[in-house]
C-alpha cells in the first residue's frame, strides 16, 4: 500500500469511529471530486450508479463530471452531478487547445479527489495534470495504457468476472459508498418533458415497447437483422395491444426503415429528441427490447425491463444493470465473445432467431402482468 492509500485508510477510519460519523458528515478530499469517465455514451451510462452512489452517500460533495462533448447530454439533468467539462473527442493531440482549456479549467477548481473510472492513458493525464493530490483509479492489471502512473489510489476489484457496474461500483466503495437500489433521478426542464408527454399522449394503446435496432458505427458488428425485429414487433403489437415505438439515430433511419416496410403492424418512429429525453422516454415504457448499446444501458438504469440481444458482446461484462428484470437472448457460438468488428460472418447474432426474443418478452411479461 503506498503512503497515500495508508493515509487514506486511516482518514476514513476516523471517522467512521467518530460519533458524529453520519452521512450527511463528509471527508476532507471529498469536498470537491472529479469524476473522469470519456468515451462512448454507453461507457458513460453504466458509471452513473456508482457516481450517483456516491452522492447519496456524501450528499454535500460537489461533483464535477469530465465527459466528451457526444454523451454529456445525459449528464445535464442528473441529480448526482453538479457540474460538466465537456471535451471533443479528438483527443490531445488533434483538439490541443481543447485539452488545454479542460486541463486548465480542471486546476482552477483545485478537486479535493479524482476518480478515474476510464483506465485510459488519456484519462490518466488528465487526472495526473490536474494537480489533485488524491488521484483514485484501478489496480495495474484492470487498467490499460499504463494508466496506473498516472494515479496514486489504487483498487483492485479482485476480478475482471464481473460487469462494468460492479467494477465501477468498486472504485467508490473504498470510500464507505454501497450500491443504491434505486435509479437515479433526473430533473429534465418542463419544455422537453412536455414533448414528450405529447408524444405518448398520442399513441393509441394505453403503453408501448421502445425498440432500439442499432448500434453506434463501431458497433454495428452487434446488429440484428431487421427481418427479424419487424416479427418481434408484430408480435409486441398484436398479443400484447402496445405501441412500438422504433429508436434510431440519422446512422440508423434506414434499418427502422426497412423493418417498418416489413412489419404487418403500424409501427412508430421516435420523434427527435436529445439524451435526456430519451431517459425519459425509455423509463415511461413497459419494455425495452435491443442489441447491447448504450440505450439499452440506459433503461436498465431508468428501471425499465429489458430484453437485450447479445451475439459477439461478453455476457458478464456487458450484462444490464438489474434494477428491473432483464433477459439476455444470446447467440450461442464458440467464438463469441468477440471484438471483431468486421467480422463478415456474424453468425452469433444470425443464431439469435425471433422465436428465442419472443420467449424472453413472454416471460418478462408475465412477471409484470396485473
Amino acid at each position: 500500500m503506498s503512503p497515500v492509500d495508508r493515509t487514506l485508510h486511516h482518514e476514513i477510519t476516523r471517522a467512521k469511529n467518530n460519533t458524529s460519523w453520519s452521512g450527511a458528515v463528509m471527508l476532507d478530499f471529498l469536498e470537491r471530486v472529479l469524476v473522469i469517465r470519456l468515451g462512448a455514451f454507453g461507457d458513460v451510462v453504466r458509471t452513473i450508479p456508482a457516481v450517483d452512489a456516491l452522492k447519496q452517500r456524501y450528499p454535500a460533495a460537489a461533483i464535477t463530471w469530465l465527459v466528451d462533448e457526444n454523451s454529456a447530454g445525459i449528464l445535464q439533468t442528473l441529480e448526482c452531478v453538479d457540474s460538466i467539462i465537456a471535451l471533443s473527442r479528438k483527443g490531445f493531440l488533434r483538439d490541443l487547445a481543447g485539452a488545454v482549456s479542460a486541463v486548465s479549467q480542471i486546476r482552477r477548481r483545485k478537486f479535493t479527489c479524482i476518480f478515474d473510472f476510464h483506465g485510459l492513458s488519456r484519462s490518466g493525464l488528465f487526472s495526473l495534470l490536474s494537480g489533485c493530490k488524491h488521484r483514485a483509479g484501478f489496480a495495474k492489471g484492470h487498467v490499460r495504457e499504463f494508466n496506473s502512473l498516472f494515479n496514486n489510489i489504487y483498487v483492485d476489484p479482485g476480478t475482471e468476472l464481473i460487469s462494468r457496474y460492479e467494477k465501477n461500483q468498486s472504485l467508490v466503495e473504498l470510500f464507505d459508498v454501497q450500491p443504491k437500489h434505486s435509479p437515479p433521478k433526473m430533473n429534465l426542464p418542463q419544455r422537453e418533458r412536455r414533448e414528450i408527454d405529447s408524444f405518448v399522449g398520442s399513441l393509441k394503446s394505453s403503453g408501448f415497447v421502445c425498440l432500439h435496432p442499432g448500434t453506434s458505427w463501431r458497433g454495428r458488428y452487434k446488429r440484428w437483422f431487421p427481418d427479424r425485429f419487424a416479427v418481434v414487433a408484430d408480435t409486441i403489437v398484436e398479443k400484447y395491444g402496445l405501441d412500438v415505438i422504433l429508436l434510431f439515430t440519422d446512422d440508423e433511419k434506414e434499418i427502422v426503415d426497412e423493418i417498418i416496410s416489413r412489419a404487418r403492424s403500424e409501427l412508430k418512429f421516435s420523434p427527435r429528441i436529445n439524451q435526456r429525453q430519451l431517459a425519459y422516454l425509455i423509463g415511461g415504457s413497459n419494455l425495452y427490447v435491443g442489441v447491447d448499446s448504450g440505450s439499452m444501458h440506459l433503461a436498465s438504469i431508468m428501471k425499465t425491463p429489458v430484453v437485450a440481444l447479445f451475439g459477439p458482446s461478453d455476457l458478464v461484462h456487458n450484462r444490464p444493470h438489474d434494477y428491473a428484470p432483464y433477459r439476455i437472448v444470446q447467440g450461442n457460438v464458440e467464438c463469441s465473445p468477440c471484438r471483431i468488428r468486421n467480422c463478415a460472418n456474424r453468425i452469433c447474432m444470425d443464431a439469435i432467431q425471433p422465436e428465442h426474443v419472443i420467449e424472453a418478452i413472454e416471460e418478462i411479461m408475465c412477471e409484470h402482468s396485473p
